[in-house]
């Protein structure tokens, strides 16, 4: 099972290349074993720059750290909270779309009730045995506090169900901050 699992990363590594001589080389050097694979990933992830693999690192994250599984509304609006800011900035939300990108392969949408899910738990196994690389627990706690105290949500006091509307991480952060 986990064979198959290989074969779309071992895609991605080949088709990443932009010369017939750099795919020549990724098919001679492709990766084999599970662990390979996933760091050859990792490492593609950094090469697409520091922004997108600090998100892709906060995105496994509150994947690993979670107590439930988000939604993936929930999810873009927690790695968009800047630590210790007092709102969220419209020009700061993240498109689903980049942050699948991103996380090349590593995760995915249910279609059912649109959580984020890794693709297979032996990325999620792979990622816990490698927590250094991802911004901690403390951190995913900090991001809850500062939501709940931006200041957006004063003008909601009167209107619970709007509020939960527009801050759709509202009820996790309040839930979990602890």
């Amino acid at each position: 099972m986990v064979r198959f699992l290989l074969i779309p990363f071992q895609l991605r590594h080949i088709c990443g290349q932009v010369t017939q001589k750099r795919i020549k080389k990724a098919l001679r050097n492709i990766p084999t074993a599970v662990d390979e694979v996933f760091e050859d990933t990792l490492n593609r992830i950094k090469l697409k720059g520091h922004a997108a693999y600090q998100l892709a690192s906060k995105v496994f994250a509150w994947m690993i750290y979670a107590t439930r599984p988000l939604h993936v509304e929930e999810l873009l609006e927690a790695v968009a909270i800047e630590e210790w800011s007092n709102g969220q900035d419209l020009d700061d939300c993240i498109q689903e779309d980049f942050m699948m990108e991103c996380c090349m392969g590593f995760i995915v949408v249910r279609t059912t009730d649109h959580t984020v899910h890794f693709s297979h738990y032996s990325i999620q196994q792979y990622l816990e045995s490698r927590r250094e690389l991802l911004p901690s627990n403390l951190y995913l706690a900090k991001c809850c506090l500062t939501y709940l105290m931006y200041n957006h949500f004063e003008t909601y006091i009167s209107d619970l169900s709007r509020v939960m509307y527009a801050y759709p991480f509202l009820r996790y952060a309040a839930e979990n901050w602890m």
